[in-house]
């Protein structure tokens, strides 16, 4: 045992080559320990608070809460004593010591792992009711191996059954946990989220962040919870790198021509007695080309559906007393004809497998358990599209959110399967990547049948 390190040995049962670490807060001492020939980290109350039941309180709080978690971004709690906790070890660097270094966070990759790694770990905590209160730079590690996050510390956190706090680092606090009044301290996962956009401001002292990051920073900093984002996850569409991937930038470029197309397609239609209405005719989640609504009794006959292999439709034959040329297509038609073979040639490209063949039994089981989804979304979306007060955005929202109240069942579903072969944290990214590539999908072939429909009528 190491007598120099201010270890207290008649304090608690013997701990062998205790070494004081410098990560001291107010009550408490830190210390690296070795137990079963193993590091371990402890943390024991100062002597002067040691008595005090407030305190004790405190540390039987986060232990009890702790005990019960396991996520790779948070350390394992082992056992409490009457002044002390024993938890994982875990070798890496705070966040201040980390940001001295010259290679921290040198390409948007690394930042965006690490905010995605930070946000999951929130994202646990607050789905099993649990507020971490304190987060700040030295309650967060940046491992030396892989430069895995790990959020530590939860002596100021906030549960449902425990509501006590014994208090909060000021620069990093939200407005609501500064209040005096008891009355006026209702923390949600607006108050971790803002002191999120306090860790980003202070990483931004360092090295400029990206703009995206920048305007999330700002919306979590919100003087109002309500202004704030409201869960982690939001945060992490937010930040999401998709944005940057050709598809996805097709989608937001040419969504508004989309709904004008289908809204002007509708309502012209409509206004036709002797002849069907054009429908989008979505069969499946990979082929919006059958009906979007249930076939008419009185009607004889309805279009053929689309061929998706064609550049684009047949040009509509001329009566006998027009010219035998046909007429140049104008610009507007030129574009929608290179819209929709650009949009053919990226509906052609495989979607990859969500681990991208890293594991090939999960990849089965996401695109197995995920196809129902798709497809009640695209049925949800076409069954609502041509109610009376159609509203192409409003049917398509509703669509996605009935989508994503199916998703959560699913990960916690594929997370017990596959536990010990692959960690929770994997199989959430795998999962959301894969769903947001599918709905990418449906969103271009939506395009080009409301491009090939508009440039036939």
């Amino acid at each position: 045992m190491n007598n120099t390190s201010g270890f207290d040995q008649s304090r608690s049962q013997e701990f062998d080559n205790a070494e004081l670490l410098n990560a001291e807060g107010a009550t408490c001492q830190a210390f690296r320990v070795r137990r079963y020939g193993k590091w371990h980290f402890l943390k024991r109350l100062k002597p002067e608070f040691a008595l005090d039941p407030r305190y004790v309180a405190a540390m039987e709080k986060e232990f009890e809460t702790a005990y019960r978690l396991e996520h790779p971004s948070l350390p394992r709690y082992i056992e409490r004593g009457d002044d002390y906790i024993l938890m994982e070890y875990i070798d890496g660097w705070t966040l201040t010591d980390y940001l001295e270094q010259q290679e921290a966070f040198q390409d948007e990759k690394r930042l965006h792992a690490f905010c995605r790694q930070l946000l999951q770990a929130l994202q646990y905590l607050h789905a099993h009711q649990v507020l971490h209160l304190d987060l700040k730079p030295d309650n967060i590690l940046i491992t030396r191996i892989g430069q895995e996050v790990r959020l530590v510390d939860l002596g100021c956190c906030y549960t449902d059954s425990n509501p006590f706090t014994t208090g909060h680092t000021d620069p990093f606090a939200a407005p609501e946990q500064k209040r005096t009044d008891a009355e006026q301290q209702r923390f949600t996962p607006a108050t971790d989220l803002y002191a999120f956009g306090r860790i980003l401001e202070y990483m931004s002292a360092s090295k400029p962040l990206p703009p995206r990051y920048q305007e999330v920073m700002h919306r979590c900093l919100a003087e109002r919870p309500h202004d704030r984002f409201q869960s982690a996850q939001e945060v992490m569409e937010a930040l999401s790198h998709k944005t940057s991937r050709t598809k996805t930038i097709v989608v937001v470029l040419l969504l508004p021509l989309l709904i004008a197309i289908v809204l002007w397609w509708f309502f012209s239609g409509s206004q036709q007695s002797n002849t069907t209405s054009p429908a989008i005719q979505p069969a499946t989640a990979d082929s919006l080309a059958s009906s979007p609504t249930p076939a008419n009794p009185d009607t004889t006959s309805s279009p053929g559906p689309i061929n998706a292999q064609e550049s684009h439709p047949a040009p509509i034959s001329q009566s006998p007393q027009q010219p035998k040329e046909s007429p140049q297509p104008s610009p507007l038609e030129q574009q929608i004809v290179g819209n929709i073979s650009y949009l053919e040639q990226e509906i052609k490209k495989p979607i990859p497998s969500p681990s991208k063949g890293e594991y090939p039994e999960l990849d089965a089981a996401i695109i197995a358990a995920c196809e129902p989804v798709f497809q009640s979304t695209v049925d949800t979306f076409r069954d609502s599209l041509y109610s009376e007060s159609a509203s192409v955005m409003r049917n398509w929202t509703m669509a996605m959110k009935n989508c994503k109240k199916q998703l959560p069942p699913i990960e916690r579903e594929l997370q017990l399967q596959f536990s010990g072969q692959v960690s929770s944290r994997e199989v959430t990214y795998y999962l959301n990547d894969y769903v947001s590539a599918k709905f990418n999908r449906i969103v271009l072939h939506m395009l080009l049948n409301a491009y090939k429909q508009g440039y036939r009528h």
